[in-house]
């Protein structure tokens, strides 16, 4: 027959260093993971000056990475598909105020608008002018 005594449970033990205990971050750590990452210090060293983990400074990291540069290069190369959305679907305001952002798009001088596509060296320009309205020479 079994020993009817109780069996103690086993102590805890303390997480390992840079578990962190699922603790949430502050801004202020936030702050400072930034600011160690921009001084050119590594993720796993700045995830054991503040006893977190890697994945924790990466997420970090990665969730404060400006992305504008990328954004403005795709939104630009799909500025073909959204002049034809604007003259298709008949609802320019959205596409156009992007557009605007971005510098794709340009008020002229007279009644309209100029589309810029393409990039650097290659341009192309469409315009789209209201009914009367002349074309610039």
């Amino acid at each position: 027959m079994p020993d009817t005594e109780a069996i103690a449970a086993p102590e805890p033990t303390k997480p390992p260093s840079g578990y962190g205990g699922y603790k949430r971050l502050t801004d202020a750590e936030r702050a400072l993971i930034l600011q160690l990452h921009d001084g050119g210090m590594t993720q796993d060293a700045i995830a054991q000056r503040i006893d977190r983990t890697q994945d924790t400074v990466f997420k970090v990291i990665h969730a404060f990475t400006d992305t504008t540069v990328t954004a403005k290069r795709y939104l630009r190369g799909q500025g073909l598909r959204m002049a034809q959305n604007i003259v298709r679907k008949g609802l320019p305001r959205d596409h156009v105020q992007a557009l605007k952002g971005l510098g794709v798009l340009e008020e002229t001088a007279q009644s309209g608008f100029t589309v810029n596509i393409g990039i650097s060296d290659s341009v192309v320009q469409v315009q789209v002018l209201a009914p009367g309205a002349k074309v610039a020479e």
